[in-house]
């Protein structure tokens, strides 16, 4: 391992599957595990020592109970849950795609193997097409993930193996704003803004409206600063911009923004 990129998620690896958390959200009718991650929780101090039943406890107790949220704040009555950290998200994200049936293949794993290859090259074609497999493999016809930008970018992160020389993070803080996607290797650190077109009438349509949001990605990359963790690394920072309809990125409305 790399310990100057970070230590790798080994937290879901080494728990294995957790067996009660699938039955209990196969049980549950119009529960979307990858919605559930991007929320907060407010329960009570009751509700938060009580016993239940398994088919009665409220989703947010038994994620607690199973150590995927964490007590982030206390009064007498209430109490406040959180992810405590990303290796959790990320492993709760793994764990919706493993209820959803969903995997990327070998091929696709084998072409992850070459993504520090492409990173390192500024390879953006490459980049793009593995991610655009990512979501083939990991996503349906009835999939809505592409009306939200984020939800793709939270399917490409989990998807994407833990692997020596490469260190992923989303939604890492600074003063100005929030990163979408971070990979690290041992000579590169990118950055990655996600936007998207919005439902269009036709397909010239949607054409006119990747280039208003590749511009508008742009301009919001180019207003803050981001990677200030690895100082050191050569920056390489892209906007890619998600066709709603055409259901993937688009790679003629991705582009590699200069310091400029």
């Amino acid at each position: 391992m790399d310990p100057e990129l970070g230590f790798q998620n080994y937290w879901f690896e080494s728990g294995g599957t957790p067996s009660l958390l699938m039955n209990f959200i196969k049980m549950r009718e119009n529960f979307s595990l990858r919605e559930y991650a991007k929320q907060k929780f407010s329960t009570t101090v009751h509700q938060l020592k009580a016993k239940y039943e398994i088919q009665g406890i409220p989703p947010e107790i038994l994620f607690t109970q199973a150590g995927y949220l964490t007590l982030q704040r206390q009064s007498q009555t209430r109490a406040e849950l959180v992810f405590p950290n990303t290796e959790v998200a990320e492993s709760l994200l793994q764990l919706a795609l493993t209820i959803e049936g969903m995997s990327i293949s070998d091929t696709t794993y084998d072409d992850c193997d070459l993504l520090v290859e492409y990173i390192d090259r500024r390879n953006l074609d490459k980049i793009i097409d593995v991610f655009n497999r990512i979501l083939v493999d990991c996503s349906s016809s009835k999939s809505v993930i592409f009306s939200d930008e984020l939800s793709v970018r939270d399917l490409i992160f989990a998807a994407i193996p833990s692997m020596r020389n490469l260190l992923k993070n989303k939604e890492r803080a600074n003063a100005l704003g929030i990163s979408d996607l971070e990979l690290t290797t041992k000579r590169t650190h990118m950055v990655i803004e996600f936007t998207r077109t919005y439902p269009p009438k036709s397909h010239g349509e949607e054409r006119r409206d990747a280039e208003k949001s590749l511009n508008q990605g742009i301009a919001q990359m180019m207003s803050r600063k981001y990677a200030m963790k690895f100082p050191d690394l050569p920056l390489y920072r892209v906007v890619m911009v998600i066709g709603t309809c055409e259901r993937q990125i688009l790679p003629e409305f991705c582009r590699e923004v200069s310091e400029e």
